[in-house]
């Protein structure tokens, strides 16, 4: 049996009624007003409507942090899931992406089978609520390729929509 502990916590939500909110600063607030921004309500699930198959999973946490997770597939065609763990301005994230291999599922896990890779950097913003523009940077000499999408929300979470005040 695994326990399994809360590592990040969402900004916008938490466990208990009242709900924090961080203050945008002046500077990052002029940002906004071109572009729909980084806010509580990007937290949710995005693809390419036209590549069905592979996710993002986009988490603003508090104190400015976000984390991405892209499930793809790799040269093969096996699953690949690639975390990009980093930083927002409230307009644009640069996030440092890595992956993890040597792992087998439950019961036979085991921490000292796993080996963390990075792979390269995401870039991720959003001009409007429910599209966003994502770029990934493969390390050099790896064989995948830089690229771009536009990519669009799938589902939200719970009581962070649109309309969410951040």
């Amino acid at each position: 049996m695994f326990k399994f502990k809360r590592i990040t916590r969402t900004s916008g939500l938490n466990c208990y009624e009242e709900k924090e909110r961080y203050k945008v600063s002046d500077t990052v607030q002029t940002k906004l007003e071109k572009s729909y921004g980084m806010r509580d309500s990007q937290t949710a699930l995005w693809h390419v409507p036209s590549e069905q198959g592979h996710y993002l999973d986009i988490q603003l946490l508090n104190n400015n942090r976000i984390v991405v997770m892209w499930y793809i597939y790799d040269l093969e065609g096996k699953p690949l899931w690639l975390i990009g763990i980093g930083t927002h301005d409230g307009h644009k994230a640069h996030l440092d992406v890595h992956t993890i291999t040597g792992g087998k599922p439950p019961p036979d896990f085991s921490d000292e089978d796993t080996q963390k890779v990075d792979w390269g950097k995401f870039e991720l913003e959003f001009p409007k609520c429910n599209e966003g523009i994502f770029k990934w940077f493969p390390n050099q000499g790896s064989q995948y390729i830089q690229g771009e999408n536009i990519i669009k929300r799938l589902a939200t979470t719970l009581e962070l929509g649109c309309s969410a005040i951040n």
